[in-house]
């Protein structure tokens, strides 16, 4: 992920870093009140259900700093204030979260009783987070800045998963009766999404009522280029400010004080070493079979890999005939 040359000096993350990391830059992205830059952000993936945050969408509410959970992950992978200044635990099933001042971006103020109708929209929803495939919440409103949650079984993991992206706390207007979740003017972060055009284009402005500070930014305008290559050319021709996940091919074309790479706390994927140690490939050792002859055929493998094992097949002889009597 890289920067442009126009003086930005943050990285665009999981954590929500548009609140006050970028500096303004001395381009021409568009101004606001006070001076105030635009940031064009390209970024890789482009949204599949809306936004919604009970689908891989919910990275982005985080990215772009839109939307905030009771707790987020720090840097050394622990469990943070975010909503939530504090937390215990009661017993083995049941915590207890007391909330800080903050209003959603709709202009209403976040209060236990918005937490416990964000969760259990949350946790009723027919397509349930994967966050919460193995455990069931249930949250009550001890008054108007606690909330008392409490778990099918115990999950001494709780103040993690509540950093989920996918439950992010967003204001009651963003459920609608069909079960629809919209992030637009309902959440709690830096940044408010004013506009989403399709699965290629947002809009966002600054949202100046939020808890941690006003964004140096005056808004964030994101485009989503699904081609490595062409987010590389973006970037380098200033159609953008930040671009995401530039392919490594790309990527060591650009200036190295302009790159810069963020630890993800997301398993993308799990590459199993076959050339040595645990997972080596065994041998064939069939099974002796006498008497018998057998076959055994190899797989070919390519240069650089273990021999595969190979196929065995055995097949008895039929041995010593004799001739009865006639």
């Amino acid at each position: 992920m890289r920067t442009s040359t126009r003086g930005l000096i943050a990285v665009l993350a999981l954590s929500p870093l548009l609140a006050g990391c970028f500096a303004a830059s001395d381009g021409d992205s568009g101004s606001a009140s006070g001076g105030a830059k635009r940031l064009r952000v390209a970024l890789a993936v482009p949204p599949v259900q809306a936004l919604s945050p009970y689908s891989n969408d919910a990275t982005v509410l985080s990215k772009l700093s839109v939307a905030e959970g009771l707790t987020t992950l720090g840097e050394d992978g622990t469990a943070r204030a975010a909503l939530a200044k504090s937390w215990k635990q009661v017993d083995g099933t049941t915590w207890t979260f007391e909330l800080r001042k903050a209003s959603f971006q709709d202009g209403t103020a976040v209060t236990a009783e918005s937490v416990v109708n964000a969760l259990g929209h949350a946790n009723g929803s027919a397509a349930k987070p994967r966050v919460l495939s193995d455990v069931t919440l249930t949250a009550k409103a001890d008054d108007a800045d606690t909330v008392r949650i409490t778990t099918s079984t115990a999950d001494p993991a709780l103040p993690l998963r509540l950093a989920s992206p996918a439950l992010g706390i967003l204001s009651a207007k963003a459920y609608a009766k069909d079960g629809t979740v919209s992030p637009v003017g309902t959440g709690t972060g830096a940044f408010t999404i004013t506009k989403l055009t399709g699965k290629s284009k947002a809009t966002l402005d600054r949202f100046d009522g939020y808890w941690g500070g006003k964004a140096k930014a005056a808004g964030v305008d994101v485009t989503w280029i699904a081609d490595g290559t062409a987010r590389a050319n973006a970037l380098r021709g200033g159609d953008v400010d930040i671009a995401e996940w530039i392919p490594t091919s790309q990527a060591k074309l650009l200036a190295e004080d302009t790159r810069h790479e963020v630890p993800s706390v997301r398993t993308d994927s799990l590459v199993l070493n076959t050339g040595s140690g645990i997972f080596t490939d065994a041998p064939c050792a069939p099974p002796p079979v006498s008497p018998s002859t057998a076959r055994c055929s190899s797989t070919p493998c390519s240069a650089g890999t273990p021999t595969r094992p190979r196929a065995c097949s055995a097949r008895a002889s039929p041995g010593p005939r004799t001739r009865g009597p006639r």
